[in-house]
């Protein structure tokens, strides 16, 4: 009898969990889980999604054209693509880049690229004025802009920026280029 004593003895000593502490144990580690996967996921970029990304910054540009009445400047070099807001400060129509307000520069992975080109085979940039329109580049001429996404293993994405300043995502979806 003594024995049993002791031994019930030494399992109440004993401290345990709790059920309701074990739930929030697992509760906690979970969430702290799906933190991590979600910043792992979000350093993947697709080309499918690095095309979204830039017919939204680009819709973004022509709607901020229109609705503070300045151009908006689309360039590409590479894997980097700029966004500037332009102003005509000495009101002589030509329209610099406006040094009170920041550009937003966009990096690509690495084996990313970006190029533009009009139908006349000029500029490597789109300009959108106050009213959404295109400006016609350079050379004078006003057509329609291609911009092409590229990864390093050669597939391809295409948007359009037509004169009306619409941007038109291709629908034909991602092509393989040997």
């Amino acid at each position: 009898m003594a024995n049993s004593a002791k031994r019930v003895r030494l399992f109440a000593s004993q401290g345990g969990s709790t059920l309701t502490e074990v739930l929030v144990t697992i509760g906690i580690v979970t969430g702290l889980m799906g933190v991590g996967v979600l910043s792992l996921s979000r350093g993947y970029l697709t080309l499918a999604t690095a095309k979204q990304n830039l017919v939204n910054d680009l819709r973004r540009a022509r709607m901020q054209a229109t609705l503070k009445g300045a151009h908006y400047r689309f360039e590409s070099s590479g894997n980097v693509y700029t966004i500037s807001r332009l102003a005509d400060s000495d009101g002589d129509g030509q329209w610099e880049v406006d040094q009170n307000s920041s550009a937003k520069v966009v990096e690509l992975p690495v084996g990313f690229s970006v190029a533009a080109a009009s139908e006349s085979g000029g500029g490597y940039y789109a300009e959108f004025d106050s009213r959404g329109l295109l400006v016609p580049g350079d050379d004078g001429s006003l057509g329609i802009i291609s911009v092409v996404l590229r990864d390093d293993k050669g597939q391809l994405e295409r948007l359009h920026i037509w004169p009306s300043g619409q941007v038109e995502p291709t629908s034909a979806g991602t092509t393989q280029v040997s």
